[in-house]
């Protein structure tokens, strides 16, 4: 009996443990991925209130005033009488003569986290603020390319694909853009395209020490192979038929075989000195793009771009590096830069950095080092350009958390180097919600526990809302002139 009773026991207890491992599971395969596992940990209410969350972004009205302000602007073109030689309708190749145009005056912002300064004065009024290019282009029937160069809070592509995809609704998708042909940490990539890597290649980061030559790609990395049949392999969401490599030309150089489908390729990378963007156009829409290397000679890649050939759409070019810091592209040699900003031909350049130098402290001169690096890239593309603060880092003190004194420094410095560059400035620590708004994040699962990375769901919100508030001139009624 006693034997009996002793194996019941057992088997419940086998049951219970079953049972208990699926729940488990279960509960694991719903909760979202959590990056930094250690930082789960629960924290103590602060006492008193704090700022509220920013409601869900974009709204149907919102959505519906963006819409209708391009409509209008560019009914407004084809009513000037502004056509080519072919009757159709003609776009300026100034963005800025495009934008004087259509309305009388120029685009303005409606909040106070979105500063667009004034870049040229005429008559003691403005006739240009430093996102009239962009939103010029937004108009124009014709391909929009944005290029946004990030730290770890864009590395995931969880902000940078929340914000492409209402672009993309907007405008149409121009495809998945630059691709890091390199991953230094598992959550680096691209949301609209995937890679794999085959073979022995050799990867040197900008975070990493300069070389010589500063021969780095859009994405800070310098990639070596010396043999042959190592291979990259791109898998793209959407059909792809355009395809960029940027590469390095050197008397050493050698081959690459482009595979895209039936359309290939062979590249030679033998020549003079320099650095250039070699570009393939397939018959046919491929999703896979693979990049093979011939022959036992080196060759140095330094990025892919993918893209839908047309007139139309909207293309992202991003990359967010882990641990990357704003000063670091100045590591990246100018007529490397020049190389690939021309080639491209951005209407917006967009950076978001400040999260590391939080952590470690801001030099003297950080603010002028910031701003002779956006004068660089707006010198060489003509685009317009946006600079994102820093997001809200809270920490307890005295019973009740507060922003890290770090952010506000690193916020000030940052905007100050983009308003003297010429370049607007979204305060995200404000569009969080302001003071101390990490915690209420954290509260509301949009952030984990160490207060300064974002959940996946904190991602998407953080993405529409920096849509929301770019798109706010035009959403709010200023787009044209009464």
């Amino acid at each position: 009996m006693q034997i009996k009773l002793f194996n019941n026991i057992n088997r419940l207890r086998q049951a219970v443990s079953v049972v208990t491992a699926v729940l488990v599971a279960g509960l694991l395969y719903l909760t979202p991925f959590n990056p930094f596992p250690s930082l789960s940990a629960p924290l103590d209410a602060p006492s008193g209130g704090g700022p509220e969350i920013p409601p869900p972004a974009v709204s149907p009205v919102q959505e519906r005033n963006i819409r209708k302000a391009l409509h209008g602007m560019r009914m407004s073109s084809v009513s000037s009488g502004s056509r080519d030689s072919s009757g159709s309708h003609a776009v300026p190749s100034s963005m800025v003569e495009a934008s004087a145009q259509v309305h009388p005056h120029v685009f303005e912002s409606r909040t106070p986290v979105l500063n667009i300064p004034c870049v040229r004065m005429q008559s003691g009024r403005c006739v240009r603020r430093a996102l009239d290019g962009f939103y010029a282009a937004l108009w124009g029937h014709r391909k929009v390319r944005v290029a946004l160069w990030s730290d770890s809070l864009m590395a995931g592509g969880l902000v940078w694909h929340s914000f492409a995809l209402r672009l993309k609704r907007l405008l149409g998708d121009g495809g998945p853009g630059f691709v890091q042909p390199w991953k230094f940490h598992d959550w680096e990539r691209n949301p609209f395209c995937s890679l794999s890597v085959h073979g022995r290649w050799y990867a040197r980061s900008i975070l990493r020490g300069a070389l010589a030559r500063r021969e780095y790609g859009f994405g800070g990395v310098n990639l070596l192979a010396t043999g042959a049949g190592e291979e990259l392999s791109f898998v793209s969401k959407v059909p792809v038929d355009s395809i960029m490599i940027h590469v390095v030309i050197s008397p050493d150089g050698g081959r690459l075989r482009v595979e895209a489908g039936s359309c290939i390729r062979h590249i030679s990378t033998s020549g003079v000195r320099k650095t250039s963007l070699i570009s393939i156009r397939c018959n046919t829409y491929v999703r896979r793009v693979t990049i093979v290397t011939e022959g036992g000679r080196p060759v140095r890649l330094l990025g892919v771009y993918l893209e839908r050939s047309g007139d139309s759409g909207l293309v992202l070019d991003g990359a967010g590096v882990t641990g990357a810091r704003f000063t670091h592209l100045e590591s990246v040699s100018r007529e490397v830069r020049k190389t690939a900003l021309q080639a491209r031909k951005y209407a917006l350049l967009i950076y978001s950095f400040g999260r590391n130098e939080v952590d470690t402290g801001i030099s003297h001169d950080y603010a002028d080092r910031v701003r002779s690096v956006l004068e660089r890239d707006r010198d060489i593309s003509g685009a317009a350009c946006l600079v994102l603060g820093p997001t809200d880092q809270s920490e307890k003190k005295g019973g009740r958390f507060r922003t890290r004194p770090g952010v506000v420094r690193v916020d000030e410095a940052l905007r100050r180097a983009a308003t003297e560059a010429g370049c607007a400035y979204i305060d995200l620590r404000e569009l969080m919600g302001g003071e101390a708004s990490s915690y209420k994040w954290y509260k509301n699962k949009l952030m984990w526990a160490d207060l300064q990375h974002l959940t996946p769901k904190g991602g998407r919100h953080l993405g529409q809302l920096i849509y929301v508030t770019l798109m706010s001139p035009l959403s709010s009624g200023s787009a044209g002139g009464k």
